[in-house]
């Protein structure tokens, strides 16, 4: 969803502020995951809409949203893996 290096990371870190700010009203903690990729994909929009920068999920080669996520660098992630991970 975001294009830049640097506002992904702007993205993350305000991702791990509100996973810091509500941990507490994480009600089942089997749900942790996706309640972490909520809150970061409801971050992402948020920033997204506060830059009137949309951008197609639609690859442009295939017409298939996600594109080629299957090939994307997920080692950026690593870090959102890990705090995920050691979640009391």
């Amino acid at each position: 969803m975001v294009v830049s290096h640097d506002d992904a990371q702007d993205v993350l870190q305000n991702t791990f502020l509100q996973i810091h700010l509500h941990l507490a009203q994480l009600r089942n903690a089997e749900q942790e995951r996706a309640w972490v990729f909520k809150i970061a994909t409801n971050e992402a929009l948020q920033w997204l809409r506060s830059k009137h920068e949309w951008v197609s999920m639609e690859d442009e080669d295939t017409g298939v949203y996600g594109g080629n996520a299957g090939n994307a660098d997920w080692s950026e992630f690593a870090e959102a893996d890990i705090f995920l991970d050691n979640l009391p």
